[in-house]
């Protein structure tokens, strides 16, 4: 299954919102879809800025 980054970041913030929906019902584990979900964006949200050439470590030596 090939998820790119773009799919990652649908598949976080529709958890999100399915966590955020429950929570109005009292559902017990709509705090740990929502925690899930946020997780999920963040991590998303952090490969749209990453780029492989900045990941280089400064030698000054």
């Amino acid at each position: 299954m090939n998820l790119t980054r773009l799919n990652i970041l649908i598949l976080g913030v529709a958890l999100v919102i399915i966590g955020c929906i429950l929570h109005l019902f009292y559902y017990d584990l709509s705090d740990f879809i929502l925690g899930i979900g946020l997780l999920i964006t963040l991590s998303a949200a952090f490969l749209f800025t990453f780029t492989p050439e900045n990941n280089e470590v400064n030698d000054d030596n």
